[in-house]
């Protein structure tokens, strides 16, 4: 029997019946050499790039005090809070939502820091610094206290939504107090009968003399629709006006505030919703879930955001900014894990090495082939899909600085195209990467007190957040790849082009850019005949196996990244660099060579699915089941 203490302390103490052994706990915050490295080697955010207004400002000492003023947030005000968040849960009283303390210590200390109005993108608030480097500061963040952290990125997803869309009068009620985080948001989406199916959803909006309208319906899966985090919450609500066209052309997009805001600015009485349950998740446990009634009990007042049946169209700025976060999420949980497995393997002496001889001592198990095979898929897994989530982040900068309206149209398709891989892989592989940390700690990986346990229950609902692995391939292949007649391949293989060019003048790398090219052209092979099965007008064969065709583009996409970061780290090894450091870059050039080892094969199997002629996936009947 493993008994492991919390995981917030100072040492994890093992307990057996007949002796005691410490283990010492590792730092479980993002390494800041796999920051550093994304931000300065690989993305080059410090670089003097004119057509990027805030890469001007992009001064590495700055940056790097700044990273360093949120590790030491993330350390000593974030972190010892994680355990006692996770052990309890919110609570529903009296109609009202009571969340652990801890969480609202948490925010109350990233606002006072000002690492809340950091974020912002106009006025007095605007973020002098780049996405990419706001990516980082939330990897930070996340990887200390994750529940948190979510509220923060929802709250200012939502301001970023009333700033895009609302009235000038919307906002001059609303938007500053958000901005600086006394009023929270949320986004409020998906209903008891129709779940993602948003072309269904049945909450009216009946509108009122004074312009305003009345919100009535049933939403749930409602991320931290209630609480007592802030002095207010705004919710934007998606509902049907009276004679809206059916589907999602008659979808408009609503300001629904707990609290509606006087002409003075002083709260009002509290708007006509009820909160009738709390979600339980296994994960995340302190980021609330509600399932909520608006307009049943008293009126429920709503604001209009922009023109009628627009409000589809207005919500994808924060859904996608949400996907983006739950991928962030996602890859932090994988990476964190393997962060405390790599330490376990190196501390956990069992079994002697297969070339010992008699008399020879137990070794650390990180010495065991398999531990190293499961450590170095984890590093595949996690660091690949950080990397991801960074280069999201990164063409996000561009996008927003985009010099002209050709390029901010194709860069714009191109990062809806990423949305959906980045929220995906990471939620997929990190995942796994979460399974192979609790196997190389055996016992002490799968109890309670342990962090690797409460890591995979974290991560296991990201897959579903914000869209599930489904929901995620349908748009990609059915919505982004179709609509655009995969435009945003040939994007994407100009970038591959050139690693490969790169790569293959570095002797360690070499015949590796060969080979994933041979992989894209089959790719884009196999994109075109799906998009000719949709000319043909065969829906149902060009999706049903879209779910293959997401994996691919995940592995493909990640496999060309590590590609790209491997050519980074050798220019750094081989340069003049006096803060290189070989066993770092070395362990990102060796992973980059198993995965091209181990994973980029996996795309043969999901191009052979399909191109199968096979249907039994669909053939089968439903009885069959």
């Amino acid at each position: 029997m493993v008994l492991i203490n919390q995981f917030q302390t100072e040492g994890v103490t093992m307990k057996y019946t007949d002796y005691e052994l410490t283990f010492p706990k590792p730092d479980l915050l993002v390494n800041r050499k796999d920051l550093d490295f994304f931000l300065f080697d690989w993305l080059k955010i410090d670089a003097e790039d004119k057509t990027s207004p805030p890469r001007s400002l992009m001064d590495r000492s700055e940056v790097s005090a700044l990273l360093d003023k949120a590790s030491t947030i993330a350390r000593e005000k974030m972190l010892p809070f994680a355990a006692t968040i996770d052990e309890n849960q919110p609570k529903l009283e009296d109609g009202k939502v009571f969340i652990t303390p801890e969480v609202k210590e948490i925010l109350q200390t990233l606002i006072k820091e000002g690492f809340w109005s950091l974020f912002a993108r106009t006025g007095k608030y605007k973020n002098r610094y780049s996405e990419t480097v706001e990516s980082a500061l939330l990897t930070i963040f996340s990887s200390s206290e994750v529940s948190s952290t979510s509220y923060l990125g929802l709250a200012l997803g939502a301001a970023r939504l009333v700033d895009s869309f609302c009235s000038p009068e919307l906002k001059e009620k609303y938007l500053q107090p958000m901005y600086e985080g006394r009023f929270f948001g949320t986004m409020v989406l998906s209903e008891t009968e129709h779940g993602s199916t948003l072309s269904h959803i049945q909450t009216t909006a009946d509108p009122q003399n004074d312009g305003t309208y009345h919100i009535k319906g049933e939403k749930t899966w409602i991320s931290a629709g209630d609480h007592d985090l802030s002095e207010n919450n705004i919710h934007m609500v998606l509902a049907r006006t009276p004679d809206a066209p059916e589907g999602i052309r008659g979808i408009s997009l609503f300001l629904v505030p707990k609290y509606p805001v006087n002409d003075d600015h002083s709260l009002g009485e509290r708007n006509g919703y009820d909160i009738v349950r709390i979600n339980p998740k296994m994960g995340a446990r302190s980021y609330v879930n509600n399932l909520m009634r608006f307009g049943d009990t008293k009126p429920c007042l709503g604001y209009l955001v922009g023109q009628e049946n627009m409000g589809l169209a207005y919500m994808f700025q924060m859904m996608n900014e949400s996907r983006i976060a739950v991928g962030q999420g996602a890859a932090v949980m994988g990476y964190a894990g393997y962060q405390y497995a790599v330490a376990y393997a190196k501390w956990r002496v069992q079994g002697k090495a297969m070339t010992a001889k008699k008399g020879d001592p137990p070794t650390p198990i990180i010495n065991h082939p398999d531990i190293r095979r499961m450590l170095l898929m984890q590093k595949c897994y996690a660091e690949g899909s950080l990397a991801l989530c960074m280069y999201a982040s990164d063409i996000h900068d561009k996008l927003l600085n985009a010099g002209t309206d050709e390029e901010r149209n194709d860069l714009y398709n191109y990062y809806e195209f990423l949305t959906p891989i980045v929220k995906s892989y990471p939620s997929e592989w990190g995942l796994e990467a979460n399974k192979l940390a609790i196997q190389v700690l055996g016992g002490a990986g799968y109890v309670r007190l342990d962090p690797t346990e409460c890591f995979y229950r974290n991560n296991r609902i990201n897959a579903i957040h914000e869209g599930t692995h489904g929901v995620q391939a349908v748009d990609l292949l059915g919505r982004k790849i179709a609509r655009s007649d995969g435009i945003e391949l040939r994007i994407l293989s100009a970038q591959i082009d050139k690693t490969c060019l790169q790569a293959e003048k570095i002797s360690e790398l070499r015949g590796l850019g060969a080979e994933l090219m041979r992989r894209l052209h089959q790719v884009l092979d196999v994109t075109e005949q799906l998009l000719e099965i949709n000319r043909n007008g065969d829906r149902v064969k060009f999706l049903a196996d879209s779910t293959a065709y997401l994996d691919m583009m995940g592995h493909l996409l990640v496999g060309w990244l590590w590609l790209d970061m491997s050519v980074a780290a050798s220019q750094k090894l081989n340069g003049d660099s006096k803060d290189a450091d070989p066993d770092f870059l070395n362990g990102k050039i060796h992973a980059c060579q198993f995965y091209f080892e181990r994973e980029i094969p996996k795309i043969d199997g999901w191009i052979s699915s399909l191109l199968s002629e096979k249907s039994v996936l669909l053939n089968i009947n439903e009885n069959g089941f």
